[in-house]
């Protein structure tokens, strides 16, 4: 990143998308470790000039119970897509008319 323009965008781009630093370096050209880099050295800068502390929302999360609950629920309804995609492309009846069609379409 050479041009002022490009990191300006990536760390408004950071602060408004929240993305992984992986994330970040893979759109903007860049290795993870300078996808930090930036990030740390724009965000004082920013500050300054916004007038304003940038930070990642705080988590709502009041106890360890709520936390394990909620990765759960995330890897189930993970599993559950996984399996809903496994099955679309898998499935032979999902690929072939169904008999409700051809007794539809005799009736009428």
């Amino acid at each position: 990143m050479n041009r002022g323009t490009e990191k300006l965008f990536s760390i408004l781009f950071y602060f408004m998308c929240y993305p992984t630093f992986d994330v970040l370096g893979l759109l903007f050209n860049l290795n993870r470790s300078n996808a930090c880099r930036n990030v740390q050295k724009s965000t004082p800068i920013l500050e300054k000039v916004i007038g304003k502390k940038m930070a990642l929302p705080s988590r709502k999360i009041k106890s360890l119970k709520e936390l394990f609950i909620s990765s759960i629920r995330v890897r189930i309804e993970h599993a559950i897509g996984g399996i809903k995609r496994m099955r679309i492309t898998t499935d032979k009846f999902r690929n072939k008319p169904t008999i409700k069609k051809k007794n539809s379409e005799g009736c009428c």
